[in-house]
């Protein structure tokens, strides 16, 4: 009867050893899985956020272009446009008071 309880016994010692390897060995693969697959999404997700910074940079630019210029250049710009806006009115009107004036002689 005693020998019979301690062989049940070290029946059972062998069956726990065996599950704790079998645990320990599926602790480790999913470990390993999983940083894996962490460091992978890291990875995504940084490419992600470099691509959107990109296409914010990208977008700021064709948006806003005169925000990289300098006040003085904004400002020489801006006055070279309108002189030559200016110009084309002033020959409009010309064009237009000279036609005047030859429908008045006929």
């Amino acid at each position: 009867m005693l020998h019979d309880k301690v062989r049940e016994l070290k029946e059972k010692v062998d069956e726990l050893r065996h599950r704790r390897i079998l645990l320990l060995s599926r602790v480790n693969a999913a470990t390993s899985f999983d940083t894996d697959n962490i460091a992978n999404g890291f990875a995504r997700a940084e490419e992600r956020i470099l691509f959107m910074e990109a296409g914010v940079k990208a977008s700021r630019s064709l948006s806003w272009p005169t925000q990289h210029l300098p006040a003085h250049q904004i400002h020489s710009t801006m006055e070279e446009k309108v002189q030559q806006a200016l110009g084309k009115l002033k020959e409009t009107i010309k064009e237009k008071g000279g036609a005047k004036s030859e429908s008045k002689a006929i």
